[in-house]
């Protein structure tokens, strides 16, 4: 390390953290590479029963002290077209840090598409009939949540 990067490492730190008087050193290029394969770890019973364990609790804590955020793609399209205006994002608080997460989308016009073709009796055909209630079901949501915006839309200024 330069010194001038070693002033800027010490910069960045605290003078109460005790990094700030150790000495650094690195990795010597000519060092066999870090190998655990002797140890057989991954081939015990317990080392896989501590990872599953492992898991099990960040999955826990995450879901537990964090919430899952969900966003119309569109909303952030900042003007540009989108194909699908009814993609939804999904995120999961699982990431690094805050905005960070796996994120997964999925298309509203595509569960629509589903939920018809799915109870559809032949292709275009007619609904089952132990169906229709479900479909009735998802459409009057929808159109709910439609009237909804529309009310938003048509709202006047206040005077």
């Amino acid at each position: 390390m330069t010194e001038d990067a070693d002033d800027e490492y010490k910069d960045d730190m605290q003078e109460s953290d005790p990094r700030f008087y150790a000495a650094k050193g690195k990795r010597w290029k000519n060092a066999a590479p870090i190998d655990f394969t002797t140890w057989n770890l991954f081939d015990t019973d317990d080392f896989m029963e501590f990872v599953n364990g492992l898991l099990k609790e960040g999955l826990k804590f995450a879901t537990e002290n964090y919430e899952c955020e969900a966003w119309f793609i569109a909303d952030f399209a900042d003007g540009e077209p989108v194909d699908d205006p009814t993609t939804i994002a999904v995120q999961l608080p699982l990431g690094a840090g805050e905005g960070e997460g796996p994120t997964w989308t999925f298309s509203l016009t595509e569960l629509v598409d589903y939920i018809i073709e799915y109870r559809e009796q032949g292709d275009g055909g007619p609904l089952e009939e132990d169906s229709k209630p479900t479909v009735v079901l998802v459409r009057d949501a929808l159109r709910a949540l439609a009237d909804r915006l529309d009310e938003a839309l048509n709202r006047k200024p206040a005077s």
